[in-house]
């Protein structure tokens, strides 16, 4: 998504797996040649697809903006400080 809106397809490894998993059909086995042929076609060729996936990365992709994320950690390091504090 980073590097191109309407990315259609993702290799399901840990990293990708996370990020896609609201769209868990556009994860592919990278070792699974024949299952991956088969998803690409059927990504070339369906223009509802690829339009449904660049309608759904446009407003995903928020979810990972540094005022998100940057919050999100900050909340995981004052949760981490709170219990180390408890825990003295």
């Amino acid at each position: 998504m980073a590097a191109s809106p309407g990315m259609v397809l993702a290799g399901d490894n840990p990293g990708y797996a996370s990020v896609m998993a609201p769209r868990p059909r556009s994860l592919f086995d990278p070792h699974d040649i024949p299952a991956f042929s088969k998803k690409l076609v059927q990504a070339l060729q369906d223009t509802d697809l690829r339009a449904s996936a660049r309608d759904w990365q446009r407003d995903y992709i928020h979810e990972f903006d540094v005022p998100v994320v940057g919050k999100r950690i900050v909340s995981l390091y004052q949760d981490a400080l709170a219990l180390h504090k408890h825990r003295s």
